[in-house]
């Protein structure tokens, strides 16, 4: 039951996240209007990787680092476990989005201030579709 809530989730995620891409809305864009330039990602499974490839392509973003404790020992150098003293962002963005209650407490007491979900952005990015 609780991985076919999460497999949902996913899917209307993903579904309102395109419909966002073909409104001619995407995250990039609404991040910068926002004030946001420097970001953190939370999580590199299939969302992270695929927000990372948007945000790699916007010249005026840049994506500092990817927060991933399973993934940060694996040799790539943008993959770190989330700890105190890593470069200050303007946000970060957790693509765990059925655990994001949770890493937004751990990521709190670890010091982070902007910590969005990626379902809320892309929520708040396909309202804006005409």
């Amino acid at each position: 039951e609780k991985n076919y809530q999460k497999q949902l989730e996913f899917y209307y995620l993903l579904v309102n996240w395109i419909k966002s891409i073909q409104g001619g809305q995407c995250i990039a864009k609404y991040l910068y209007v926002q004030g946001m330039r420097k970001i953190a990602i939370y999580g590199y499974a299939e969302l992270g990787q695929i927000l990372d490839k948007e945000l790699g392509s916007v010249e005026e973003l840049e994506v500092l680092y990817i927060l991933d404790k399973s993934k940060a020992k694996e040799g790539n150098e943008r993959i770190l476990s989330p700890q105190r003293g890593l470069p200050c962002v303007d946000a970060v963005i957790v693509t765990a989005i059925s655990c994001f209650d949770d890493i937004k407490k751990e990521l709190t007491e670890l010091g982070y201030a902007q910590i969005f979900s990626l379902r809320d952005i892309v929520d708040e990015v396909s309202s804006k579709i005409v």
